[in-house]
C-alpha cells in the first residue's frame, strides 16, 4: 500500500489505525496533506510520515518506549560519563544526588498545592518524566509558515503545558476531560 489518497488538488497521507488502539490513539485514521499534488513525491512523503504513525500505534501496544525517553535516558548517560572524564567519582555523584534531593524537598515543601509540589521533586530529582514547556519552545523554533498561525499554535500548546507539565502526562483520556472543560 502506498498510504496516499487525493483530496482536491492534493494528496494526503493517510494511515488507518487498528481496531484494537483506536480507543488509547482517539482516532480511526490519520491524515496529513503531503502538500503536493504530485503522486510519486506525495508516496515520499508519506512513507516517512506512516513511519511516525506506525511508531504511535507500537508505542499504544506497549511494544517500545517513546524516542524521548531514550533521548534523555542517553543525555543522562552521557552526562555521567563527562563527569567521570572530567575526575568526578560515583561517590561525587551520589552526594550530588543527595544535595539535589534534599533542596528538591525543601522547595517542595513550602508549595501548597501536594500535586504540584509532588510534580516539583519529581522533576527536580529526574524521578518525575519530561517537562513540556522546553518541547513546546523547541517545537516553536522548528515550524516553518506563517508567523501568526505559528503564534497561535504555540500559544496554545503553552496552554496545554501549563496544565499538563509533563511529556508523560499527555493522555488521551486526560487530554479528553482537559478540553471538554475548556469548551464550557
Amino acid at each position: 500500500m502506498d498510504y496516499v489518497e487525493p483530496r482536491g488538488n492534493l494528496w494526503y497521507a493517510v494511515y488507518y489505525v487498528p481496531a484494537d488502539v483506536q480507543h488509547i490513539i482517539g482516532k480511526k485514521k490519520f491524515l496529513r496533506s503531503t502538500k503536493t499534488s504530485n503522486r510519486t513525491e506525495a508516496v515520499r512523503r508519506a512513507r516517512a510520515v506512516v513511519i511516525g504513525w506506525e511508531a504511535e500505534v507500537a508505542k499504544a501496544r506497549g511494544q517500545q518506549s517513546p524516542p524521548k525517553d531514550d533521548f534523555w535516558a542517553s543525555l543522562q548517560d552521557q552526562h555521567k560519563s563527562a563527569r567521570l572524564e572530567a575526575g568526578y567519582s560515583d561517590e561525587d555523584s551520589e552526594a550530588l544526588q543527595l544535595a539535589i534531593e534534599e533542596v528538591a524537598e525543601q522547595a517542595a515543601s513550602k508549595i501548597n498545592d501536594p500535586e504540584l509540589a509532588i510534580l516539583l521533586y519529581k522533576v527536580a530529582t529526574s524521578q518525575g518524566g519530561t517537562l513540556l514547556a522546553p518541547l513546546v519552545d523547541d517545537w516553536k523554533d522548528a515550524q516553518s509558515g506563517g508567523k501568526k498561525t505559528i503564534d497561535q499554535k504555540h500559544r496554545d500548546l503553552e496552554r496545554m503545558a501549563l496544565h499538563f507539565y509533563t511529556l508523560e502526562a499527555l493522555q488521551p483520556q486526560k487530554i479528553k476531560i482537559w478540553t471538554d472543560k475548556l469548551m464550557k
